[in-house]
């Protein structure tokens, strides 16, 4: 909670912020600052340091998607039943 102090009297304040207006106002930049200090918090698992870039988790995660995705027809009936059954199950 801040604390403003004036004429050496500190006061605590609570201020009501709508977050979703919050996020609206801010600018592009603004919210990839923001986004930063939700990755530098650990709010945003799994991201690289630099907001919008994949790692190289996230580039080999995506390749093997596509690579299943381009050869589905060569799949068994269980393995792509499997594929939907986890995609489903979030």
């Amino acid at each position: 909670m801040p604390r403003i102090s004036q004429w050496g009297v500190e006061v605590d304040v609570d201020i009501d912020v709508d977050v979703a207006e919050f996020y609206s106002d801010c600018s592009d930049k603004e919210k990839k600052e923001l986004a930063q200090y939700l990755v530098e918090d650990g709010f945003i698992p799994g991201y690289s340091e630099e907001v919008g870039q994949d790692n190289l988790m996230d580039e080999t995660y995506k390749e093997a998607l596509n690579k299943l995705y381009s050869k589905r027809t060569y799949l068994t009936l269980e393995e792509e039943q499997f594929l939907i059954n986890l995609a489903n199950k979030y």
